[in-house]
């Protein structure tokens, strides 16, 4: 039972894929390898696939692709 996460420790700042690609220009199924296949954004299931604005920035900060801002 070590996969089960807490629901005290999910971000406030969760966005869907879709807003990802219109605030960071991150195609969906760029985002879904870095998330499911690789795991180096944590990803959240509440309500559809979604992730947290600062994960994401702190990881194009690392370098791993480039953003394409809209």
């Amino acid at each position: 039972m070590n996969n089960v996460v807490s629901f005290d420790i999910i971000p406030s700042d969760l966005i869907s894929f879709k807003e990802a690609y219109s605030l960071y220009g991150i195609k969906y199924n760029t985002l879904y390898k870095y998330t499911r296949i690789l795991n180096e954004i944590p990803l959240y299931t509440k309500g559809g696939f979604k992730v947290s604005k600062k994960d994401v920035a702190n990881w194009l900060k690392m370098g791993k692709i480039e953003a394409k801002k809209k």
